[in-house]
């Protein structure tokens, strides 16, 4: 498990690149991404967004994406390598505020939550692939157990990219 400071992300490069959702099976990539980060959301008990609230959150989603397949992402905040063999990167929201009842009052407060959407980018190739996304775990943890649970998270997408090694490929052709 080798962890990198070493390279930046071709996603905060300015320069273009096609975004593959290594689930979707309807062509519409970004659209399936987002689904995956809005059932994160929607797995956390206790948690009630407005049809407003929901659009709101799903439009940050989508615009962060989008802001990477313009090579736009900011390093370190929005965009970080993760890992050196095989390289993943991850797009992160830090600052996310879902409305979540009180467990004491039972009060619909606001908190914020952390979703990371882990991704590779294939050598000389012009995509790059979505390979996980999950909230990242954080209430109630040691810093240990923050980072064991990501650790985790970081080691299921590094599974797929290199389970995916001979089909990524074929995605584009």
């Amino acid at each position: 498990m080798a962890h990198v400071r070493r390279r930046v992300s071709a996603r905060t490069s300015g320069q273009r690149a096609d975004f593959l959702w290594r689930y979707c099976a309807s062509g519409k990539h970004v659209e399936e991404a987002v689904d995956a980060l809005m059932a994160e959301v929607d797995t956390k008990t206790r948690r009630q967004l407005s049809v407003y609230k929901r659009a709101m959150v799903r439009s940050m989603f989508r615009k962060r994406i989008e802001k990477a397949v313009a090579g736009g992402l900011e390093p370190e905040e929005e965009c970080k390598p993760i890992r050196v063999d095989p390289e993943v990167y991850e797009i992160r929201w830090s600052d996310v505020r879902i409305p979540v009842h009180g467990l004491a009052d039972g009060l619909l407060r606001d908190h914020t939550c952390h979703y990371r959407l882990y991704y590779g980018e294939p050598k000389a190739a012009e995509y790059f692939l979505g390979l996980h996304a999950h909230e990242k775990a954080v209430d109630g943890l040691t810093a240990d157990e923050i980072s064991q649970a990501q650790d985790a998270q970081i080691d299921r997408a590094i599974a797929v990219y290199a389970s995916r090694a001979d089909w990524v490929p074929r995605i584009t052709g």
